[in-house]
């Protein structure tokens, strides 16, 4: 909340009385209580199975990649030798780390099926390529998977994946229009709108959105917000 005499600083201080926090709060908290009773379950559970197959063939990938590189083991030899030969970037190095130490936990979830992961990926095809709420995610898994070697080697820039030919449909897809984050961000929204209604009618707002991204979320909290007394920042 800002004081509306001071329009230079972002941030003010601004007394609000212990009363008044937890009017707030209880604005807030039935908002998103509200939000979650209305939810489209069909959709969140139809977007659980298709996480659990994303989840799975990432692991898949993961394990084939990192064999096909020649550095499964947890060994600094093998992975400097692949960075030394450009099969690797440098800024790559923790983000495998991060696969081995999975695949190290959770090595018999791979072991228990024999689909390679291009066969895993034809199965989504089947089951959840139509499907307009996961289509374009699926899009970006698959182009994802399928270029992982290049990705890492540099060979392509991950935003080229995430803006393919300058479209948005994909980071849309993520971010926006798919049932958990339409979810989250209806929520999210319900919250803003739910404080805006439970503050003074004339009290100037500045908003600070940390990580704003794509802006999937700024899309649903922005009609919230009464723009003639708002001010909107953002991180990215």
């Amino acid at each position: 909340v800002a004081d509306a005499s001071d329009r230079n600083a972002l941030f003010e201080r601004t007394e609000i009385g212990a009363e008044e926090l937890q009017r707030v709060s209880r604005r807030i908290e039935e908002a998103a209580d509200e939000r979650a009773a209305n939810a489209d379950r069909d959709s969140l559970r139809f977007f659980a199975d298709f996480w659990r197959e994303v989840d799975a063939v990432s692991l898949r990938s993961m394990s084939e990649t990192l064999q096909g590189l020649g550095i499964e083991e947890q060994a600094s030899a093998a992975l400097d030798e692949a960075v030394h030969a450009g099969r690797v970037q440098p800024q790559y190095r923790r983000l495998i780390g991060s696969w081995q130490a999975m695949l190290g936990e959770r090595g018999g979830e791979v072991a228990g099926d024999p689909r390679s992961s291009a066969q895993m990926l034809d199965d989504m095809q089947r089951a959840f390529g139509g499907d307009a709420r996961v289509q374009h995610f699926h899009e970006h898994v698959a182009a994802s998977i399928r270029n992982q070697r290049a990705l890492l080697a540099g060979e392509i820039a991950p935003l080229a994946l995430l803006f393919p030919e300058g479209s948005r449909h994909i980071a849309e897809a993520l971010y926006q229009t798919n049932p958990a984050s339409r979810h989250h961000n209806q929520v999210s929204a319900a919250a803003v709108s739910a404080v805006v209604r439970a503050l003074d009618g004339d009290r100037a707002l500045r908003v600070l959105e940390i990580g704003a991204g794509t802006g999937g979320s700024s899309s649903a909290i922005l009609p919230q917000l009464p723009a003639s007394r708002t001010e909107y920042w953002y991180t990215d």
